[in-house]
């Protein structure tokens, strides 16, 4: 530095400096935005994967034990025999139920054997927020379920989401999802 101020060498290095520090905050502002879509991405991604368990599961589903006494129900459970997975090598259903869990302040919707017949499987996660309503067939004193709708909120403050799924009794070509295998089979 002289008496008059800065040399021309210190100016130019005191530029690129800052210019170098302004590229690398522009570097990571970018990649929170990059964090951010994958984030979002994600919670669509667990949608796309969770209609097809829930449809699958619920395929053919009854509501109601072998007596037609309505299997229980409330906003954090759902209890249904579902037809056994293929894996188990058996014929006719097995109890399960869709449960809410609560795990480390974020919700979970689990599919799950009452009997300990499959292994529990993770259908949505990381969720503030999950509920679980259905609507009965008026007809069938509560034996069928017409709708069950799953709404969720995401973490990050996106916005709620719904899945609606409509119970196929006996419906041609329906998949059913083998909990087992993690796949469909027809």
């Amino acid at each position: 530095m002289t008496r008059n101020g800065f040399t021309l060498v210190e100016t130019l290095v005191s530029i690129v400096a800052g210019g170098l520090l302004l590229g690398a905050i522009t570097m990571v502002i970018a990649g929170l935005g990059d964090d951010l879509r994958e984030s979002e991405a994600f919670g669509g991604n667990q949608t796309q994967q969770a209609r097809p368990i829930l449809e699958s599961a619920l395929a053919g589903a009854r509501f109601a034990d072998e007596n037609f006494t309505p299997l229980p129900r409330s906003e954090n459970s759902l209890s249904f025999r579902m037809i056994a997975p293929a894996a188990l090598q058996s014929q006719g259903y097995v109890q399960a139920s869709l449960q809410i869990s609560n795990r480390a302040g974020a919700k979970a919707l689990l599919l799950q054997s009452i009997s300990n017949t499959f292994p529990a499987v993770e259908i949505l996660s990381g969720q503030k927020d999950i509920g679980i309503e259905y609507v009965e067939v008026p007809e069938n004193d509560g034996e069928f379920i017409g709708t069950v709708v799953i709404s969720y909120h995401g973490q990050a403050g996106g916005s709620a989401n719904q899945i609606k799924i409509h119970p196929k009794i006996n419906g041609r070509g329906a998949c059913v999802f083998d909990v087992i295998s993690q796949r469909c089979r027809s």
